[in-house]
């Protein structure tokens, strides 16, 4: 498999907004000018309305949105959900929601930073569900590409951060376009992955087993 950044989007992405911390508009509002829908999880309703994005769909156990929000939405005759079950969080709900309407290819905005605990389910929540559709999430200043095994393209800057991570263990890794390359080797759990440069406008990453974790900046 092989893919050029953006490694979406393409005509046919969701995007799914929740209630943590969020880069600025001007990085990601191209993306929301394009998707073909736009997801809240609960409190990610609150930031829609002061962006004056209008949602597809509200849903989530609803403890998080504000009165005046709810009642707004209500007024514009958004559908909203209330999903009381606590096996999922409403992150897990709205990627539900979004496979089950067809989409293939979903950016996450505003699900990492603000809460540790939070951020760590989000990466979780996302590794078990991009067997069934890709994922982006975007922080307050990365973009993080959770991958399954396979090669992959990306343009970058010289000089752009970049970090891989085993999550937990990939293996079979070779990268091009890097400050310090690998080439078939592994990332197991540790600090060998952050940190490295890119040297070229290109990076390529290609591994055989496991799963990765990408994050690259800055957002463009």
């Amino acid at each position: 498999m092989a893919t050029s950044t953006p490694f979406f989007p393409s005509k046919t992405y969701c995007v799914l907004i929740g209630n943590g911390e969020y880069p600025s508009p001007d990085k990601y509002n191209y993306i929301l000018d394009n998707a073909k829908c736009i997801i809240c999880a609960d409190g990610g309703a609150n930031y829609a309305y002061r962006q004056n994005v209008k949602p597809d769909w509200i849903l989530g156990d609803l403890d998080s949105i504000e009165p005046e929000v709810l009642e707004y939405y209500q007024r514009q005759h958004i559908p909203i959900r209330k999903l009381k079950s606590q096996r999922n969080n409403d992150l897990e709900k709205a990627i539900r929601k979004a496979i089950r309407l067809g989409y293939q290819q979903l950016i996450l905005i505003g699900f990492i930073g603000k809460r540790l605990d939070q951020t760590l389910a989000t990466l979780q929540v996302a590794k078990k569900y991009v067997r069934k559709t890709r994922i982006i999430l975007y922080s307050s200043s990365y973009k993080i590409y959770p991958l399954l095994p396979g090669k992959y393209t990306f343009a970058v800057q010289p000089g752009d951060p970049v970090s891989i991570f085993g999550f937990p263990r990939a293996y079979g890794i070779t990268t091009t376009g890097l400050q310090w390359s690998l080439t078939n080797n592994q990332l197991l759990e540790g600090s060998r992955g952050l940190s490295n440069l890119a040297i070229n406008n290109l990076i390529e990453i290609s591994f055989t087993r496991g799963f990765l974790l990408l994050l690259k900046a800055p957002i463009i």
